[in-house]
């Protein structure tokens, strides 16, 4: 087994990176949801929203949030949440 000079050796971050890069797609989470279940999410939220009624996405929006709220059942946890995807629109 041969040490590379700490010049050479990989940084943490870079070693973390590449760890991340060759784990599956399904292993990876975020959250409590591995990514491919984040897409899959991501994709029936989209495939919703284009069934509803035109002018009625909106609503369909708010029930969600307000069924995965009752989910969290934490009134501070949600307005975190809210507050958080409120950044960056």
């Amino acid at each position: 087994m041969t040490l590379l000079p700490s010049h050479l050796s990989p940084s943490p971050s870079a070693a973390a990176a590449a760890t991340a890069a060759a784990t599956p797609t399904t292993a990876r989470t975020v959250g409590g949801l591995s990514l491919a279940a984040l897409e899959a999410g991501y994709d029936a939220l989209a495939e919703a929203i284009d069934r509803v009624p035109e002018g009625r996405s909106e609503l369909l929006l708010v029930k969600l949030a307000l069924l995965l709220a009752q989910e969290v059942g934490d009134g501070a946890r949600v307005a975190e949440l809210i507050e958080l995807a409120l950044r960056d629109l």
